[in-house]
């Protein structure tokens, strides 16, 4: 006598196995895409520690010491070395400047506003390409005061 069921349950284990190894396809598609966006999302956490660090010099500096748009240190002014420099238009961070140990392109630009004031705008982006991670700006003035743009 044959039974009509004979290998019902290889068909049924084949068909268990190919939904679980579905359901573990996804699972890693998620993962690899979750590892892409922290990967990237911690590259513009530290391109805009970056460029807070580069602002926060000119901040602390007196604005007679400021460079013009030709990045050049008026005399009587600290000259600094390393990063942060505010004389410096194009910088490249090193390794252990950085938070995530990555190197960077810092660049400044220097521009005067109405008045007698300055704009001070920094950008970032890793040093071997790509786009910009970081863009922040400030405003400075004489009377001493700097505002956030």
């Amino acid at each position: 006598m044959i039974c009509a069921e004979e290998g019902i349950g290889l068909i049924e284990l084949l068909i268990a196995l190919t939904i679980l190894v579905i359901g573990v396809a996804g699972t890693l598609a998620v993962f690899s895409s979750s590892i892409v966006g922290l990967r990237h999302t911690g590259q513009e956490g530290t391109a805009v520690t970056l460029a807070d660090r580069q602002l926060e010099t000119y901040r602390a500096m007196p604005f007679s010491c400021i460079p013009s748009s030709t990045m050049i240190a008026p005399s009587g002014c600290l000259t600094p070395t390393g990063f942060p420099n505010p004389y410096l238009a194009n910088q490249v961070t090193t390794s252990s400047e950085s938070p995530d140990h990555k190197i960077y392109k810092v660049t400044t630009t220097v521009s005067s506003v109405s008045g007698s004031g300055l704009q001070i705008a920094v950008t970032v982006a890793l040093n071997s390409g790509g786009p910009t991670l970081a863009n922040e700006t400030s405003y400075f003035s004489a009377a001493g005061t700097s505002a956030n743009g």
